[in-house]
């Protein structure tokens, strides 16, 4: 018994340091990660005694670009490119920007959905399952920083049903393309889930 306890000991042992340089490694990489974004956006500013403020002005105007990059993207899918309309909503979302710029995972949101719905009416307009592997990629890094990203893969693929049923339905008559379009639909959401989920889990504690 004694020796049976041993062993037990020396187990619990060996998997408690396996997992602490598991967590080591992770924590190494993400400092890295975070090291290196540091890093970019210091350099512009890393003579200036105000560098820390300077820094993150700069991610807040990487921020705004995005936010009005997307927004353009999307209009130029637009059929007849109303930009006098689209110039005055953006105009009238400006308070709603100055939020997004506060709290940047909603502003990351926006801009993911934006493309998102970008690569969409790629799609719309050509019917190619390329855009639709782009969708759901960014369907699901948008999820990562919110979770009304289910709520916009909810959507999304109830607008693919439809785009597809009312467009290309000769395209997509047989069970393979009907299986390729699907796996274009949910894969890529599911792999940047599942990546995330397995690192949290691999970096979480039991």
């Amino acid at each position: 018994m004694l020796c049976d306890a041993r062993l037990r000991l020396h187990a619990f042992v060996d998997r408690f340091h396996a997992r602490r340089h598991r967590q080591d490694l992770l924590d190494n990489l993400r400092q890295l990660a975070a090291n290196l974004l540091n890093a970019v956006l210091y350099i512009p500013f890393h003579k200036s005694p105000h560098w820390l403020i300077l820094t993150g002005w700069l991610g807040r105007v990487l921020l705004w670009t995005g936010l009005w990059m997307s927004v353009y993207l999307v209009a130029q899918r637009l059929p007849y490119r109303p930009l006098p309309l689209v110039t005055g909503l953006l105009f009238l979302t400006l308070p709603v920007a100055e939020y997004l710029l506060i709290e940047a995972p909603y502003g990351l949101f926006s801009i993911l959905a934006a493309l998102a719905l970008w690569l969409f009416l790629g799609y719309r307009q050509l019917g190619h399952p390329g855009y639709v592997w782009g969708v759901s990629a960014l369907i699901g890094l948008a999820t990562l920083t919110h979770t009304d990203g289910l709520l916009l893969l909810a959507i999304f693929l109830a607008l693919l049903v439809a785009v597809t049923w009312a467009t290309y339905r000769d395209r997509f008559r047989t069970i393979h393309a009907r299986a390729h379009l699907l796996a274009a639909a949910l894969l890529p959401f599911l792999l940047v889930m599942g990546g995330y989920a397995g690192l949290y889990r691999l970096s979480a504690p039991d």
